[in-house]
Parts: structure tokens; sequence; C-alpha cells
């Protein structure tokens, strides 16, 4: 049997065995494979295989190209020993349409995923539904076809595979939360989080914490959410979040084990050397907090911002090997740069922001020297260099 894994990443098995279709997954060999799998029925014409392997039919010789790309997909099939009757073809061609040879089973993750999430969410017995739901969400190992994303065809797909995910996690949150058992809708929240965790999935993991009276988990959860999708896609939580947290909020109450459970919290980042991370919410609300303070007490305090930059022959990756060695030693060197009264965090992939105490433009100047010096021990890249800009917390805007 031929088994195709499109949910969360490509791979091909024959016989449980893995295989490959050539050393790029994402070659034109494997685009028209999975064009015909997806339309295993009806085909696809070839000025539509054209249009959707070589972007325009403008392109010199896209016919000849597209017929090495067939007979190269027919070759790696035959090396896999796939086999097909005398006198037919993996790919059968008819009229211009191009289609799967249909007598050649094939398995896809994703259609049998499609089947069962369907059929659970038209289960009208709740203990069925649910069990349909856990037998497709074992299918499910995240996006469709990632490294083909920037295809339209599968970010088509992308996003019907994911409504239905949504649907089916839904219908079987809510069975499990009428019911009372958080735990498992909990289990299950997660699960989806870690498939999604842009999705804001931790919405709903945040709640089931509170039904089950853990709400310093709660806000945990939600400080490392925000946090992540600051740095990662520098957005704010969404409306249906930060109304979870604000239930958190007024649902802490001063019992002597949540002081007890405070007091823990509080001590976390207290650290023997240098200045104290904070994931962003926290340090936006320290930071209001401390311009109130300023205004009454008349102290100074300052905000230091730090951007990290390169030169144009080195530009900084979204998420490379040299973009992250660059913010992990800058990030380690404000914290051992600055005193154990500051406060930073990291606004987002290439900005980190400090609240500095009882100082003034002059020490935050200081103060960034201090950074630099650090971040120059540490980081064995030489083509990049800090900008500062700062303003005091009085500053109005």
């Amino acid at each position: 049997m031929l088994e195709v894994k499109t949910l969360g990443g490509f791979q091909l098995y024959w016989d449980g065995k893995p295989e490959s279709l050539g050393k790029q997954t994402n070659s034109n060999i494997v685009k028209l494979f999975l064009l015909l799998l997806t339309s295993p029925k009806s085909g696809i014409s070839r000025s539509e295989l054209i249009r959707l392997l070589y972007y325009t039919r403008e392109v010199e010789d896209v016919g000849t190209n597209l017929r090495v790309t067939v007979y190269r997909l027919r070759q790696a099939l035959k090396k896999m020993g796939i086999p097909c009757e005398d006198g037919e073809d993996y790919v059968e061609i008819q009229n211009g349409i191009y289609r799967w040879n249909q007598k050649i089973p094939v398995t896809l993750d994703a259609v049998e995923f499609e089947r069962i999430a369907k059929e659970s969410l038209e289960e009208p017995v709740e203990i069925r539904c649910v069990d349909l739901c856990r037998d497709a969400m074992l299918l499910y190992g995240g996006e469709y076809l990632p490294a083909f994303n920037t295809e339209d065809w599968v970010t088509i797909r992308q996003g019907e595979l994911m409504g239905i995910f949504y649907k089916m996690f839904k219908k079987v949150y809510e069975i499990m939360t009428r019911h009372k058992d958080y735990q498992n809708a909990y289990a299950f929240a997660e699960r989806a989080a870690q498939l999604h965790p842009y999705e804001e999935y931790q919405t709903y993991m945040m709640d089931c914490l509170m039904a089950m009276n853990r709400r310093t988990e709660a806000l945990k959860l939600y400080e490392e959410t925000t946090d992540m999708l600051f740095r990662e896609m520098e957005t704010e939580p969404s409306i249906q979040m930060k109304a979870s947290y604000e239930r958190i909020r007024n649902h802490m109450q001063a019992t002597q084990g949540l002081v007890n459970g405070i007091q823990e919290r509080l001590s976390e980042t207290d650290d023997d050397h240098g200045a104290a991370y904070y994931v962003l919410p926290s340090f936006i609300d320290n930071y209001r907090f401390v311009r109130q303070l300023v205004k009454r007490t008349g102290q100074s305090a300052y905000v230091m911002v730090v951007m990290v930059k390169d030169t144009d022959e080195f530009p900084l990756g979204s998420d490379d090997t040299r973009t992250r060695e660059i913010v992990s030693s800058l990030e380690h060197a404000i914290c051992h740069a600055l005193r154990k009264s500051d406060i930073f965090t990291r606004y987002n992939r290439f900005t980190f922001m400090a609240l500095l105490m009882c100082t003034d433009e002059e020490g935050c100047q200081i103060a960034f020297e201090r950074v630099v010096q650090n971040f120059r021990e540490r980081c064995i890249y030489k083509k990049v260099r800090l900008r500062l800009k700062a303003f005091s917390v009085c500053e109005e805007y």
C-alpha cells in the first residue's frame, strides 16, 4: 500500500517503509505527485499543471519541462518498486488531462482526517463523537504541507483543513466542558495549541485551568503565550484571550495558599546577578506602575530601548542560526550589564527594552556602553551593531 503523509510535513511510505521522490522535498516532481493525488478522479489539465508548476505559460519549453517532470516521477515510483500493470502507467494522460492511475491504491492522511472529522461532526452520540475526534486528532500531525505554504493550492487546502479541525475541536471541547471533564478538555486544547500555537487555543487551556482552580498556572500560561505572540508574530493577544486574562485577575483572591503561591511566583526571577527578565505583558504592567510612582515621588526612571542592526552584506534573518545566536548574546549582555533593580524584556525579534530606576539619560548611555561591551565580548559576529533609544517614563507622547 502506498501511504502519503501531508499533515505536518510530506512523507511517502511503501509497504510501511519510508521512501523518497528525490533529494528535494519541495521539487516539481513532488508537487506533480501531490497535485495528481488531490484530483484523483477528475484529473488536472495540462495548462493548469503548467500554471501551478511553472507559474506562467510564457516560460520557454514548459511543455518539455512538464514531460521531463512526469518522466522523472514515473522513474522514481518505479525505483520504489510500486507495481504497475503491463501496458499501463502511473500517470494517465488522456485528452490533455493528467490523472493518477486509480488501480494503484493510495491513502492520504489529509483525506482520511477529513473523512473522520466530518463523520464526528455529524455523529449525534457524544461518546462516539469524542472517540472519532480522537481518531482524527491522531492523524492530524500539523499544518498541511508546510514546506509548500507559498503555493496557492496548498494555502487554500490548509485553510479548509484548519477550519474542519477547529469545528471538530469546538464540538468536542463543548461536550467535555459541559460534562465538567476539564482535565481531558485541557489535554485536548493543549494538543491543539501544540499543532497551531498562533491560533490561541491557549485561551481554552486557560479556561480549563480556571475551572480546576489552577489560576496561577492559567496566569503563567497567559504570560507565556502573549510573550510568544509578541516575540514571533509582533502582535497582541486577541480580545478573547484578554477577556480570559481579566477573569483570572478578578478571581485571584488572597487566600493563604494563594499568598504562598504569589510569594513563590514573585521570587521566580530573583537571581544572583544582573537584571531580571520579564515577559512583555508583565514588563508593561511594571512600566505603568513605575510611571505612577515617579509622578508621586519625583524620582527618575528611564526606558532604554536596544535594537540590533547589521550590515547590508549580512542581513538578519527571521529565524536563522546566526540571528538566534546574535539575539541570545544580546539578551545575555543586557542581563549581566544592568543592575538587579532593573528589569528588561524582548519587544520583538531584534529589539529589547529595559526599565532603569533612579537614573537619567546619561545613566542610560553608561548602561548602554556596558551592554555593548558585554555584547562584543560574547558575540562572535562582527558585522552587527547596537543602537540606543532612551526616554523618561514621564515623557509625554
